[in-house]
């Protein structure tokens, strides 16, 4: 395995880094994350890597510096700089250290990956490790299991085929009977080297087994993340004989993997007949894993025998959450927020027809929602993208209704709570801005969506803060001004009150004395006696 080492003073991007690649598929290993230049070469000197992905800009060293000194250290080593700035000169400062890789944030998942293997194989060949041809060779056989990967991907969720002849001729189908199964494995952990080497060749020996020599066939093992996914190709006749070995797999699996801490759950797509259906089995196989959220892992479920229908979501009590959520979002009320959550979770939990499926559908469609609405409020987080893709990552691999809603509980809250010490720490600056904009208009109709548009708020959020931080409403901070230019223009005898109504913005005398009144005690005709 090929050590890796990872540094960036985000935390929160070394973690983002450490789940986009499978790392083991790649036969390369985390040795250690470091969140400045300094733990960076400490790394680099305790674990020696054949490989650093690290940010341009860093505490300590930064990441240029940080590569000049590791390659006194060690001298064959590689990098790939990952960076927010896409300047040249950094690109030139790189290059002249040797370093031919540069990546720009956000990360995209291929776009690493690709990166990655090419690095992996550049490194073995100079090690020796492989020849040349060797390299070659695994670089063919990387491109066909690629493909072979590409397009079962396009199968399995696109209506449709856009090239049959290739799909046929790369799996080698035969036009019989198609069918997907699931083995969802839940764990808290990342899946050990170990127990996903033992976890293939255990499956790959099972399937040969039962498969024998006969002809029925496995098209297709891929093991992405905690999902692996097994493609059957047989006579419509041997269907039973095929879920009798998966049923005998299972309880294999069973018998082994929770000794290290791993649930297992298997889910049995429809049996399909064209290969243009196959996307229906794989649709209807992860439903059948996804009943484990509410049924518990370790079991066997049949997708074809659960419904797809979403009858929660047009409930009147979950659109009533939506409004709740929205309200309290629109003022950046957490806590609010959590009452809404934890009110659904009861009611979901005593919802006795509830569907998995149904359950991750709603789950993430309260996450979109949250993004709607703190979009629709202007509530943008820095790099938002980055932060979702690792939150629906997260959900994905939920195994339980709890653990669903504590996520869902958590990114929302966090994010709410995060925006709140942004705001707060911005805030005085646009009251300011605000203070002067009024002040130089006052005499024309200022509205909130106005002022909203001029600082960047929502107007409910403005309305809020304003209020929270002045202890005043925009309209009264609006109604002081137009009273304490009124009480100046007052003390000019030759002004007529009906001028001096508006001059300061309002078109109603009646309306404009009755607001004088409020503000001072007397009438405008009453001051300018008193202090004309």
């Amino acid at each position: 395995m090929l050590k890796v080492i990872i540094a960036d003073d985000e935390e929160r991007v070394c973690r983002l880094i450490q789940k986009l690649v499978d790392w083991d598929a790649l036969e390369m290993e985390i040795a250690a994350t470091a969140a400045n230049g300094i733990e960076a070469l400490d790394a680099i000197e305790k674990y020696k890597p054949d490989l650093v992905i690290t940010d341009i800009r860093m505490p300590g060293y930064d990441g240029l510096d940080m590569i000049e000194r590791a390659k006194e250290l060690k001298e064959d080593l590689e990098f790939i700089i990952i960076s927010g700035y896409g300047q040249f000169e950094y690109a030139q400062r790189a290059i002249r250290y040797g370093v031919g890789e540069y990546l720009l944030k956000p990360i995209q998942k291929k776009e690493l990956t690709e990166t990655l293997e090419k690095l992996r194989d550049h490194i073995l060949t100079k090690k020796g490790l492989v020849s040349r041809e060797e390299a070659e060779e695994m670089k063919s056989l990387t491109l066909l299991e690629k493909k072979k990967k590409d397009l079962l991907s396009q199968l399995i969720s696109e209506r449709e085929v856009q090239d049959e002849e290739d799909y046929r001729n790369t799996f080698r189908f035969h036009g019989e009977t198609l069918q997907v199964y699931l083995l969802q494995l839940d764990t808290e952990d990342k899946l050990t080297v170990d127990i996903r080497e033992r976890l293939e060749e255990k499956v790959s020996l099972h399937l040969a087994e039962v498969m024998g020599e006969g002809t029925l066939t496995v098209k297709e093992v891929h093991l992405e993340n905690k999902l692996m996914l097994i493609l059957f190709e047989y006579p419509t006749a041997e269907r039973e004989l095929v879920r009798k070995g998966m049923r005998e797999l299972f309880h294999s699996l069973k018998g082994i993997l929770p000794l290290n801490g791993v649930e297992v759950t298997l889910g049995e797509g429809a049996a399909v007949y064209d290969i243009k259906d196959l996307y229906k089995s794989y649709e209807t196989a992860l439903v059948a894993v996804e009943e484990r959220l509410v049924k518990g892992t370790g079991r066997i479920f049949l997708g074809e025998d659960i419904p797809v229908e979403h009858h929660l979501l047009r409930s009147d009590k979950v659109f009533q959450f939506f409004k709740n959520m929205e309200k309290s979002l629109s003022v950046l009320d957490y806590e609010a927020i959590q009452v809404h959550l934890k009110n659904l979770k009861e009611t979901i939990v005593l919802n006795d027809h509830l569907t998995g499926h149904e359950l991750i559908h709603l789950i993430k469609e309260i996450s979109s929602h949250f993004t709607v609405m703190m979009m629709k409020n202007r509530f943008l987080m820095p790099e938002e993208s980055e932060v979702k893709v690792e939150h629906l990552q997260r959900i994905e691999s939920a195994y339980s209704l709890e653990e669903l809603f504590s996520l869902v509980e958590e990114w929302t809250v966090s994010s709410v709570k995060l925006l709140l010490q942004h705001r707060s720490e911005s805030f005085s600056g646009p009251i300011r801005e605000v203070q002067a904009y009024l002040e130089e208009n006052y005499m024309r109709s200022v509205t909130l969506d106005e002022m909203s548009n001029l600082t960047g708020f929502s107007p409910t959020y403005f309305s809020t803060m304003i209020k929270k931080e002045t202890g005043k409403s925009f309209l009264e901070h609006l109604t002081e001004i137009r009273i304490n230019k009124a009480k100046e223009l007052l003390k000019e005898k030759d002004l007529r009150i009906m001028d001096i109504c508006e001059m300061v913005g309002y078109s109603d005398v009646k309306h404009f004395t009755k607001s004088f009144i409020r503000y001072t005690g007397l009438k405008p005709n009453e001051y300018r006696k008193i202090y004309a």
